[in-house]
C-alpha cells in the first residue's frame, strides 16, 4: 500500500504541474494536491461488548483537489483523497487472547465542498460545507478478525484560510466529517459510525 501512496502523491504533483503549464485554464479554475493528518472518533451508541475497547490514533491522507470560483465569495471545491485511518476495536477474550477489528484502515474519499469566503480580500478566511463518500479499499489491513467495513456517507464542515503566493495558493483547513451510516460488519457489534477531524494542507495553482 505504500507503493500506492507514493504513486498517488506523484500523480497528484504531476497533475498540479500539468494544470498550470500544459493547459490554458480560466482564472476561475485551479487544480492541485493536498496532504494532511486525521483523527478518528468511532460512535457506537453504548452497544460495545464488555470485553471491547476502542483504540484511536492519528492517521494521514493524500489527495487531489480543484477549485471553481462561482463568485468572489463562493467557490466549488471537488476533492478526492486516499485516507489512512488508524482506528480499531480491541477484544479481550476469556482465554486471555486478543482480537482486533480494524475499521476502514484505508479508504477512498470523494468530496464536493461549497466554500464561502468571509470577504474577497487576499488572504481571506473561508467556511466550507458539503457531502463526502467514503469507500473502503482495504478491509482487513492488520485485523485478526475477518470482518470488513461498509461504505459511508458523511457531511463535512470546516474552516480554512486562502493564502496566495506567486504561482500557487496555500489553503490550510480544519475539517470535521460526520459519518451518517452504520459501517460495521462485525456481528459482535450492533452499529458503528465514523467521525473524523482533519487538518489538511491544500496547494492549488
Amino acid at each position: 500500500m505504500l507503493r500506492i501512496a507514493f504513486a498517488f502523491l506523484f500523480f497528484s504533483t504531476y497533475l498540479s504541474s500539468f494544470g498550470q503549464e500544459g493547459l490554458s485554464l480560466s482564472p476561475k479554475s485551479q487544480y492541485g494536491f493536498s496532504f494532511g493528518i486525521n483523527y478518528p472518533n468511532l460512535l457506537y451508541n453504548n452497544n460495545l461488548p464488555g470485553n471491547a475497547t476502542i483504540n484511536n490514533k492519528v492517521g494521514a491522507s493524500l489527495g487531489i483537489s480543484g477549485n471553481y470560483r462561482i463568485s468572489n465569495l463562493i467557490v466549488l471545491a471537488p476533492k478526492t483523497e486516499i485516507s489512512f485511518n488508524r482506528t480499531r476495536i480491541d477484544f479481550k477474550n476469556l482465554d486471555g487472547t486478543n482480537q482486533k477489528y480494524e475499521v476502514a484502515p484505508i479508504s477512498l474519499n470523494a468530496m464536493l465542498h461549497a466554500r464561502f469566503n468571509v470577504n474577497s480580500a487576499v488572504g481571506s478566511t473561508y467556511f466550507l460545507v458539503g457531502p463526502q463518500v467514503r469507500v473502503p479499499l482495504s478491509n482487513n489491513s492488520n485485523s485478526t478478525t475477518a470482518f470488513g467495513t461498509k461504505s459511508d456517507f458523511a457531511i463535512d464542515l470546516g474552516i480554512g484560510w486562502n493564502k496566495p503566493f506567486n504561482n500557487i495558493n496555500f489553503l490550510p483547513e480544519l475539517r470535521y466529517s460526520a459519518g451518517l451510516l452504520n459501517i460495521n460488519k462485525n456481528p459482535a457489534i450492533k452499529s458503528l459510525k465514523l467521525h473524523t477531524i482533519s487538518l489538511i494542507f491544500n496547494f492549488l495553482g
